[in-house]
């Protein structure tokens, strides 16, 4: 259920131009992260586009942002969004009015890259769909019984696209179309489509579900090649259900282990997000070196988090980019074109 190919040996390219985002390499270590003065949240719109009453919208969005010298949040955006788009563009403007005490590395104020996740939830809602969405979800699913798998697709997805959804309808939409993405042997579709069925450790669905959607996850995780998620995943759902040593997922993450612990370049499989669900591919390093191939459509560039340190490149296939192991855990950003895919190779150094 993953692939390990073999890289081969050969005088690595010279990278291209990069920038800085917050210090140089030989940075210091005495670093004091950045502390809130003002974080207010955004305001749950439930006035707005008739989020009241039985017709009730939820929905999930994450913000990046950089805490700038001068303590004020800068490069906001709107990293992933699952739901309408004002949602998204209050919890935007939010971070925009942000204000910290700025982050220091020896004495001197640098700048740090944050994070934050807004869950639009009601409280106290009964879980389970409408009967409009569920007359539709319906359809889309006898179209996928009667073998029409394409027009299921097309149908479930322009479901997901109404604003009014709650998260249980948006949850079992999207693990829907995770089954039928795999099912096509669409496994990069499958795989994003999974993730937003398990927001909040697939808690919005029902149990069985649940169970199914997370085992779904780990093994499109570890199929296309994100192996950092599949061990987080298979840790979630240990503690959910007990898992035997003959179980098929600890037989997958036994062969991503060994995967891991070998000297075997590990290929991730891509793909650009639509631009209104999330603004980039997003990936958990695993290895200190990396680059790009099988590039289908057109990538722009790359922004790399690690704790205080970061770059942004442009991104071509010639290239490749080298970590220092001293800037810790590392997340990458990957922009370009929606649906253009193509492969990263991690390797060891």
């Amino acid at each position: 259920m993953f692939r390990t190919p073999q890289v081969e040996a050969e005088d690595p390219p010279v990278p291209p131009p990069y920038r800085m985002l917050s210090c140089e390499e030989q940075c210091g270590t005495n670093y004091v992260p950045a502390q809130a003065i003002d974080e207010t949240p955004p305001q749950f719109p439930m006035s707005e586009a008739g989020y009241t009453g039985s017709v009730y919208t939820e929905g999930l969005v994450v913000v990046r942002f950089v805490i700038g010298t001068d303590g004020h949040t800068k490069d906001v955006a709107v990293e992933k969004l699952i739901g309408p788009a004002d949602m998204g563009e209050k919890s935007r403007r939010s971070v925009s009015g942000w204000l910290y005490k700025p982050a220091t590395l020896e004495g001197k104020p640098v700048e740090q890259p944050g994070e934050i996740a807004f869950s639009f939830q009601v409280k106290d809602a009964d879980k389970g769909a409408r009967v409009t969405v569920t007359r539709e979800y319906r359809r889309a699913q006898e179209l996928a019984d009667s073998g029409k798998v394409a027009e299921a697709v097309a149908a479930m997805r322009d479901l997901l696209k109404r604003p009014e959804l709650n998260f249980y309808e948006r949850c079992t939409i999207s693990y829907s179309l995770a089954v039928l993405y795999a099912h096509d042997q669409d496994y990069v579709h499958a795989r994003e489509f999974a993730r937003n069925a398990t927001i909040q450790d697939g808690g919005f669905l029902e149990r069985k579900t649940r169970l199914e959607a997370i085992r779904m996850r780990i093994q499109l995780e570890a199929f296309t090649g994100e192996f950092a998620e599949t061990m987080a995943w298979f840790d979630k759902l240990k503690k959910l259900t007990s898992v035997s040593s003959d179980d098929h997922e600890q037989q997958i993450v036994n062969k991503v282990q060994a995967a891991l612990d070998g000297t075997a370049g590990i290929a991730v499989d891509g793909i650009v997000p639509p631009s209104d669900v999330q603004d980039s591919w997003r990936h958990t390093l695993v290895r200190r070196r990396f680059d790009f191939s099988k590039i289908n459509g057109k990538l722009d560039h790359f922004k790399l988090r690690c704790k205080q340190y970061g770059i942004e490149s442009p991104i071509n296939d010639q290239a490749q980019w080298t970590v220092p192991k001293s800037w810790g855990d590392c997340q990458l950003y990957v922009f370009g074109t929606p649906d253009t895919t193509f492969q990263l190779v991690e390797s060891r150094t």
